[in-house]
């Protein structure tokens, strides 16, 4: 059992799924097909179905797990159980049972104390499903309730529920912008959209993509697909304000490590920030980013000069200790070593590390 969440987190669903599987098969030996052992089992296996993304044959072990719970009294456990079944009839578009199941855990979670941050669990999902119900007006309210001014707090303490939070009402805000087509609301439709875009960006920037992630690869790239659809409709915001989305997005592209795809956007970037600009920090952003991905999919000798032109123009906008610079002079130094460009990789990094080190006040 304790190698499930290992393989899991893995993604090696195939082991994650044997082991998970054998552990059901054991339980359901020694125990009874209602026991507390079996149920445990039962939703070991859902959650591994769940992460490969095999919603039907995860709803089939979780309804099997609550099952077991069904004439005992409401417990936490119990009604996080009914919220993944609720999420797997999300996944599979039955709404009409995800919204019953949602129900009735909110009944039931009414009953146990300190239930308060399952109840906004409960509330974030709903209102998902009337989003995507087209119920946008509905999930407005709840989601504006749930982020209580912005701050996320109520939504609990998933910063990917956050983050789709933001995705989902600056969606809102797409859909009013183009109902307002034409008139003088618009504008702030279209501001509004933007700054929940950025708060979500800012969420998945602020956490590293990977196993213990907060942030979903899904969730960073649906946000990718609102930042590039929001640059594409609307065109009279500004070119510095269309250049820092489009950075974002390709910034996001990194962070998941679609480099291709990240080199696109950065590059459109910078072509244009070249020429309308006047924010020359921001060029020297997007230079260190585009060489950073030239660098991942071992360009060296596209990354060079990009890098290197970040750096001349972060010591001359910045200052010649600033930390930017240093980030240049790290990611320079990994380029020059590739090249076997010994000495200048390591008096790079040298000035890297005295830069930081001062930073902190290690110097």
């Amino acid at each position: 059992r304790k190698l499930v969440p290992m393989y899991t987190a893995m993604k090696n669903f195939r082991s994650a799924r044997k082991y998970a599987k054998n552990h059901l098969s054991e339980q359901m030996k020694s125990h009874e097909h209602d026991s507390k052992e079996t149920k445990v089992a039962l939703e070991l296996v859902g959650d591994v179905e769940m992460s490969a993304g095999n919603y039907s044959s995860a709803l089939v072990h979780f309804t099997k797990a609550f099952k077991c719970c069904i004439g005992l009294s409401p417990t936490l456990l119990s009604c996080n159980l009914a919220l993944k079944v609720a999420k797997c009839y999300a996944y599979l578009q039955d709404w009409t049972l995800s919204i019953d199941y949602l129900s009735e855990i909110e009944r039931r979670a009414s009953l146990i104390r300190n239930s308060d941050e399952l109840l906004n669990q409960v509330q974030f999902e709903l209102a998902s499903v009337l989003f995507a119900m087209g119920q946008k007006a509905k999930a407005v309210l709840i989601y504006a309730d749930l982020l209580d001014g912005n701050d996320g707090k109520k939504v609990g303490e998933s910063c990917n529920d956050v983050c789709t939070t933001h995705v989902h009402l600056s969606s809102i805000e797409y859909f009013r912008a183009h109902m307002n087509c034409g008139n003088c609301f618009i504008e702030s439709n279209i501001e509004r959209a933007q700054k929940h875009l950025l708060e979500a960006a800012s969420i998945c920037l602020s956490d590293p993509i990977g196993d213990d992630s907060c942030i979903s690869h899904s969730m960073v790239l649906k946000l990718a697909t609102s930042l590039q659809n929001l640059i594409k409709k609307y065109d009279f915001m500004g070119r510095d304000a269309e250049h820092s989305l489009q950075s974002m997005l390709g910034i996001l592209f990194v962070h998941c490590e679609e480099y291709q795809s990240a080199i696109r956007e950065l590059e459109a970037t910078l072509q244009d920030q070249k020429t309308t600009s006047r924010n020359q920090v921001a060029v020297a952003t997007t230079l260190h980013n585009l060489g950073n991905c030239y660098l991942e999919v071992g360009n060296i000798k596209l990354a060079v000069p990009l890098l290197e032109e970040s750096m001349a123009l972060g010591k001359v906008l910045l200052g010649q200790e600033s930390i930017d610079v240093a980030d240049t002079a790290h990611t320079l130094a990994q380029a020059y070593g590739a090249m076997s460009n010994t000495d200048e990789a390591i008096s790079l990094l040298q000035l890297a590390l005295r830069i930081r080190m001062q930073s902190f006040g290690m110097q």
